[in-house]
């Protein structure tokens, strides 16, 4: 199972990482294949960053659709 991470400390990965990125980005010409490597590899974990916080928040903060099943149960008497 993995660990759930909270919004903030993936916000300081996030930032370390891009920040590697836009200096290496800095140096690079625009149209070459490394920098458009790494200009994916941004938009993916921005994507990823999204993903985990939206996540985070269901798990976390949001009511979910269906009821739990023990609560259920144990609101109709079974055991």
């Amino acid at each position: 199972m993995r660990k759930q991470v909270s919004p903030g400390r993936l916000n300081q990965w996030f930032r370390r990482w891009g920040a590697r990125i836009e200096e290496q980005l800095k140096d690079l010409p625009p149209e070459g294949k490394r920098a458009t490597r790494l200009r994916t590899r941004l938009e993916e974990l921005q994507k990823y960053l999204h993903d985990r916080e939206e996540n985070w928040k269901n798990a976390h903060l949001r009511a979910t659709d269906e009821p739990a099943t023990r609560l259920v149960l144990d609101i109709e008497g079974a055991r």
